[in-house]
């Protein structure tokens, strides 16, 4: 299932992960109505789908639902403070898929300052304790891979025992989807 949430400027904070959310709740009760195990879903994400894929847990959590299964982050998005990441600041200028002016822009059209550090925009500052199991995939030559392998680490030590971080060598933000790249 593929949620056709809303996106920002238009839609800012929480809508997009609000959207996320009524799909994940919508398939917890209809789930097998659609050949599907609600209780087994995993939810996944590339870049900004990728944030909210990883507060999801949170704000589930944060609200009394049941977790998913897993979470899998593609080019993830886990802390809006993006520059204090030294990948950030090597790679952003360069412009190999987005650049820091338009990294920015993307922040400061979903999210105001003053919640750039709320665990529901960036889930690296949440509680990670009982978090699922969690499948991160980025390149070397994206500027979050030092946010997606600090990620990794917090979740390994709030006890996760099963995270993958999945990362390759020579590949910008979303390799994933060029076609001939990635096999």
């Amino acid at each position: 299932v593929s949620v056709n949430y809303r996106l920002a400027p238009e839609w800012p904070f929480p809508i997009g992960l609000d959207d996320t959310l009524r799909v994940y709740q919508y398939l917890r009760e209809h789930g097998a109505e659609l050949g599907g195990d609600p209780a087994r879903i995993a939810i996944a994400g590339d870049s900004s789908g990728a944030n909210f894929a990883t507060a999801a847990p949170l704000r589930l959590r944060d609200q009394g639902h049941e977790m998913p299964t897993a979470v899998i982050a593609l080019g993830p998005v886990t802390d809006f403070r993006f520059e204090k990441y030294a990948s950030f600041n090597e790679l952003a200028p360069l412009g190999i898929v987005y650049d820091a002016a338009f990294a920015g822009f993307m922040r400061g059209a979903y999210v105001r300052y003053g919640q750039w550090d709320h665990p529901h925009v960036s889930p690296m500052n949440g509680n990670l304790a009982g978090y699922p199991p969690a499948m991160l995939v980025v390149g070397t030559h994206d500027g979050m891979i030092d946010s997606a392998r600090t990620f990794g680490g917090k979740l390994r030590d709030a006890g996760n025992r099963h995270v993958d971080l999945y990362v390759r060598a020579g590949m910008p933000h979303g390799f994933y989807f060029f076609p001939g790249l990635f096999q």
